[in-house]
């Protein structure tokens, strides 16, 4: 087929990307183009739908069906910063959410070849409002004591440490600021900072890399409550007016609040502080539990040491700096090495367990590139740098 090839697309074909275009306010110049095709005045070319595919993250095979897509977002609970739901999904968050169910699916599948067991604590605490019992569950499956945070330095530090006892029991962690290794598909924190498939082989946490380590930290233990809830989700706003979110959510956070900021030594240590300025002990309190400034001024906001406009104040301030911080790190240049990279982002027993699928040959090399968007060199280079680390560590 030629780029110049003149296309068939289905009427019902482009009522319907006519209809994408106005719910995500899509470029004019496009829409008029769409809709003169709709209209007969004008006939597509390959190239041009090839055009549009590129900017609209719409797949090209969409184009040449019969009958629209049917995209299911029944479990989405889609929430801007503010917590305000919207109507849809970009398309980005729904290709992520699509590659990140293929690898559970994949995953899932090999475990049960492998023989291995359900997690019991998948959905084990579904109708438990006790958010310390839950907590301490937490942290017992994980083997971390309540103080586990005095031997983390910061919070990327203890992202590491979570994570890590996570993987451990079986949740696969991924995280990506991107769509695949596409730079220009950047993931929005603004319309999530994590998401949770669950399932009773292999659960999987998804964590957005643009946020900062301080909030990737809460959601990566908020996602951890809902997995022992037994609820997907699609995470947002961990500081947003409860009015706005769901019990269940309200109950994720104060399980992650729980296990980062133990209730039984934050009023302790608030009152130890040396302090008498209110924003220097949460700056002080945040150093000591290793976790973001917000979270301990919503635990002082909540028990009314602090009022609104000081958490407020907190809340904003963290943004401020975060987002300079970033704006530096980009200006310095540099994204740093591809091995390092890809190993972060893919929870590393989800690699082994692909490589070692590849070598038993029951996993064919063409669907392990399609599954990591690697190729034959990047995916050797990865296994055995993933593996040597291993044998030392």
């Amino acid at each position: 087929m030629g780029v110049s090839t003149v296309v068939e697309i289905q009427p019902e074909i482009l009522s319907w990307l006519v209809h994408q275009a106005n719910v995500k306010r899509m470029n004019p110049k496009t829409l008029e183009q769409l809709m003169d095709w709709q209209n007969g005045l004008k006939k597509p070319t390959f190239a041009q739908v090839l055009t549009i595919s590129n900017e609209t993250k719409l797949p090209l095979g969409y184009f040449f069906l019969k009958n629209p897509p049917i995209e299911d977002y029944s479990f989405m609970e889609y929430r801007t910063i503010e917590s305000l739901q919207f109507d849809k999904p970009s398309r980005d968050l729904i290709d992520i959410i699509d590659d990140m169910s293929s690898i559970q699916d994949w995953m899932r599948d090999y475990l049960i070849q492998s023989n291995e067991k359900p997690l019991d604590f998948i959905g084990s605490q579904k109708n438990n409002k006790n958010v310390i019992e839950i907590a301490n569950l937490v942290r017992a499956k994980f083997n971390l004591e309540t103080l586990w945070f005095e031997r983390s330095k910061d919070a990327e530090e203890s992202f590491k440490i979570i994570r890590k006892s996570a993987q451990a029991c079986g949740i696969l962690v991924m995280k990506n600021g991107v769509i695949r290794d596409n730079s220009t598909r950047v993931l929005d924190i603004e319309e999530f900072r994590a998401f949770t498939l669950i399932d009773e082989y292999a659960p999987l946490i998804f964590i957005n890399n643009n946020d900062s380590s301080n909030a990737k930290l809460f959601s990566l233990l908020h996602e951890i409550a809902h997995i022992w809830y037994g609820r997907d989700s699609i995470f947002n706003d961990h500081s947003g007016n409860k009015e706005y979110i769901s019990s269940v959510e309200i109950y994720c956070n104060a399980i992650a609040n729980e296990v980062l900021v133990p209730n039984e030594y934050f009023e302790e240590k608030w009152n130890e502080s040396n302090y008498f300025n209110k924003e220097e002990i949460i700056n002080d309190l945040s150093k000591y539990f290793r976790c973001g400034t917000t979270v301990i001024a919503r635990n002082a906001l909540d028990r009314n040491l602090i009022n609104k406009a000081l958490y407020n104040k907190v809340a904003e301030d963290a943004k401020y700096f975060y987002l300079k911080s970033k704006a530096k790190k980009k200006d310095s240049g540099g994204g740093g090495d591809y091995v390092n990279n890809v190993i972060s982002r893919y929870d590393n027993r989800f690699l082994i367990s692909l490589a070692s699928s590849v070598r038993e040959g029951k996993t064919q090399y063409t669907d392990a590139f399609r599954l990591t968007n690697m190729n034959y060199n990047s995916f050797e280079n990865v296994i055995g740098t993933l593996m040597e680390r291993n044998k030392h560590a």
